[in-house]
């Protein structure tokens, strides 16, 4: 593959991105700033971003009584991920470019583009030049980046697989080339790949796959191995030791709270996430153009990948052993992932999706140009399959990147208006209760926001609902008020605790920033009403309630005692 021809494919990857650098920062981003300031809600540091809550019970009700997290939180609850190297460059980079969010995302799309060179000459080594060529071009503008690519605070997953790839790229030398470093530099790469990220488990299939190949040496394919594996199960060791990882959280899944469990909704969430991988595409373009859209386009492309298959199989049968480790390292690699509660660490599963597309497309475009005595229909086929290949994983998914990044700038402006718009004459004397919250950026990480918006934090900040739809609330003393949720099954209690491994009961209390918070009823687990007493008058001026609003957070008034009010 030409050098030249991997400088495109980078450029590319950042051109069909490059609205982002327009956008400020998003979720996840305002509590990583505030921990590299030093004011973070939450127990993360500078050179530990990402361990937000340990799982501690004392610790995890320190920061529930602190405001960091709410008062629904399972006080074993565990979200506490080891990305050192991705924590220091961040902190480095916050010393460079101080709030400039445009600098970040330049600097996360250097990442990305990074990425797409050492696929280029991963692919260049593992297949075929016209399969590696479209892989390549596949990879760099999949849809399946768009959260990596975007978001800041996912910075760590790109970071992951560039020292992966790199890993990969110097195992590959060192086994064909007898490079100097031997195994050292690819297991220098992949440490600095497991210390960026979780998301560096994700490359070992690569390895495992390499390995397996007809192109790797018959000699010493066990012993090339076993580095790359017992650094991954030393990994997998030190981070269970540590108690690391997520736990007792919604939307994570955790062996520990069962293993049959884990692996019912593992296999779930292939069966479903792992077709995205080459119909996700034409879901994520054209959703506004009616619900039916999207759904015919994805069978489309699946029907086509399938044909593709098809196709692929009446050709060269010397490329099956090929195509099918290639399938196997792409559902290994997407494993980790699978854990979580997005798609977007699937990141490290693309490459490989990618590389299975292209052998398709190759296949396919073999039969049109250089077979022309293949049977006519057959002829006409290939070419519709290709077309739609090249339409969905190159145009389509281009087009959704773009669209996306303008998306991520709409998104970016409104969280920070949102908390913005909360007024507060002396913030560092007001206690703010968000009563109800659409996301956690208005919610318990609203201080943060406020604090970066305005320039003055909030005495404290906490949110009591994170639930959709309208509220009543009954005043029943001066300081006291009952709240309930209208919509059936109770207050959402999604993010910090798994209602259905850990369920809330009756009578349970917890202590807040000047208030405690007592569960009277409960339904499958989850709280239908609480009681709120607050240690003074709701009426006092150092209370600021707010709730969400069109315009964003919008300060409310109770009514008088005994009387009622809904919210929405």
């Amino acid at each position: 593959m030409k050098v030249a021809f991997l400088w495109v494919a980078a450029a590319l990857a950042v051109l069909v991105r490059a609205p982002i650098l327009g956008a400020g920062f998003v979720s996840d981003d305002y509590v990583l700033l505030a921990a590299i300031e030093k004011r973070s809600p939450l127990g993360n540091t500078p050179l530990n971003l990402w361990a937000f809550y340990d799982g501690v019970p004392a610790h995890d009700a320190a920061l529930v009584a602190g405001g960091g997290l709410p008062w629904w939180t399972e006080l074993t609850a565990r979200h506490a991920f080891f990305r050192p190297l991705s924590s220091a460059l961040l902190t480095s980079a916050h010393c460079v470019f101080g709030h400039r969010a445009w600098a970040f995302h330049a600097l996360t799309l250097l990442v990305c583009a990074a990425n797409v060179v050492l696929a280029g000459l991963v692919l260049a080594r593992l297949l075929r030049p016209r399969e590696a060529a479209i892989a390549l071009l596949f990879f760099s503008v999949h849809a399946m980046h768009m959260g990596p690519a975007l978001w800041i605070s996912a910075v760590h997953i790109p970071l992951s697989m560039t020292f992966g790839l790199m890993a990969v790229l110097a195992h590959i030398r060192a086994r064909e080339d007898g490079q100097r470093g031997g195994s050292l530099l690819p297991m220098v790469a992949l440490t600095m790949s497991l210390g960026a990220g979780e998301a560096g488990l994700a490359t070992i299939p690569y390895f495992v796959l390499y390995e397996s190949s007809a192109r790797a040496p018959r000699s010493g394919r066990l012993r090339a191995l076993l580095g790359p594996l017992g650094m991954a199960l030393g990994y997998v060791a030190l981070y269970r030791h540590f108690r690391l990882g997520a736990h007792a959280m919604a939307g994570y899944l955790d062996p520990a709270e069962g293993r049959w469990r884990f692996i019912g909704e593992l296999a779930g969430r292939a069966l479903h996430q792992l077709p995205r991988l080459a119909t996700a595409p034409g879901e994520d373009l054209v959703a506004d153009l009616g619900s039916w859209v999207p759904g015919a386009f994805a069978a489309c492309v699946g029907v086509s990948v399938i044909g593709a298959f098809g196709i692929f199989l009446r050709g060269d049968r010397s490329s099956t052993r090929s195509l099918v480790g290639w399938i196997a390292a792409t559902t290994l690699a997407a494993l980790p992932a699978l854990a979580g509660p997005t798609d977007r660490a699937l990141y490290a599963a693309t490459f490989g999706a990618s590389a299975v597309l292209g052998i398709l497309f190759a296949s396919c475009a073999e039969v049109v140009t250089s077979r022309p005595r293949a049977w006519g229909p057959v002829r006409a086929m290939a070419a519709l399959f290709a077309g739609v290949l090249v339409l969905s994983q190159g145009l389509v998914a281009g087009a959704a990147n773009l669209d996306a990044a303008r998306v991520a700038c709409s998104i970016a402006s409104q969280q920070l208006q949102d908390v913005s718009s909360l007024a507060l004459a002396s913030p560092e004397q007001t206690n703010v209760v968000v009563l109800l919250a659409d996301r956690p950026t208005t919610g318990a990480w609203g201080g943060a926001v406020h604090a970066f918006a305005t320039g003055r934090r909030p005495h404290s900040w906490q949110v009591l609902s994170m639930t959709p739809g309208p509220h009543r609330f009954t005043r029943l003393a001066a300081d006291t008020f009952d709240m309930e949720p209208g919509a059936s099954g109770g207050f959402n209690l999604d993010l910090y605790r798994n209602a259905q491994g850990f369920p809330m009961h009756p009578g349970g209390r917890v202590t807040t920033p000047g208030l405690a918070i007592e569960v009277l009823d409960v339904d499958g687990g989850r709280p239908t009403r609480i009681r709120v007493h607050a240690d003074r008058s709701l009426d006092d001026p150092s209370w600021c309630f707010a709730s969400r609003s069109e315009r964003g957070l919008v300060q409310v008034r109770f009514p008088s005692v005994g009387k009622v009010a809904f919210l929405r």
